[in-house]
């Protein structure tokens, strides 16, 4: 439970025991954001300040507003936080690479504290919401990252079902 590696174990540490690995939906979300971002970049395989500055706007920042910190040592402190997942928060200094595998590993901390793959899903895809790709058009930009909750999908199966059976009912 340790990963840390202090000798305790705090409440994180604890969760990410628990609760364990990404589900296959969560993951496949992780997967399609750091896919999206890279692609939107680079195409590496990796993720640089780069790949995450047009994705992500540190200028709306608190403490970049408030003249406390730039704009750069907000995304260095994104990237060394993705760098440092699944170390317990004793990482050094990256490499100003994240490895796919680093990511995930953010992202089951982050996780593991998330009931829902649901609330998950919708938090996932609001933060990346500016990740955009081209349409099958290939000339309307579209949100790269979409998730529909459990709940649209049950409600849309109902109607569904309904209208089946109200056809069927007819024949």
């Amino acid at each position: 439970f340790d990963k840390g590696g202090d000798g305790t174990i705090n409440f994180d540490e604890f969760l990410m025991a628990v609760r364990g690995r990404l589900s296959p939906t969560r993951r496949k979300l992780v997967v399609k954001v750091f896919n999206a971002l890279d692609a939107a970049g680079d195409g590496n395989g990796y993720l640089t300040i780069e790949d995450l500055q047009d994705a992500y706007s540190a200028s709306d920042h608190p403490d970049v507003k408030a003249g406390k910190r730039t704009e750069q040592e907000v995304l260095t402190d994104l990237l060394e936080a993705f760098e440092g997942a699944g170390k317990g928060g004793n990482s050094k200094k990256g490499d100003g690479m994240v490895t796919l595998d680093e990511w995930i590993a953010y992202y089951e901390e982050v996780s593991s504290s998330i009931d829902t793959d649901d609330y998950l899903g919708v938090m996932i895809t609001k933060c990346w919401s500016c990740l955009k790709t081209l349409a099958p058009d290939g000339k309307t930009l579209v949100p790269a990252i979409s998730y529909v909750p459990a709940y649209e999908i049950n409600t849309l199966e109902k109607i569904l079902r309904k209208s089946i059976y109200q056809k069927a009912k007819k024949g």
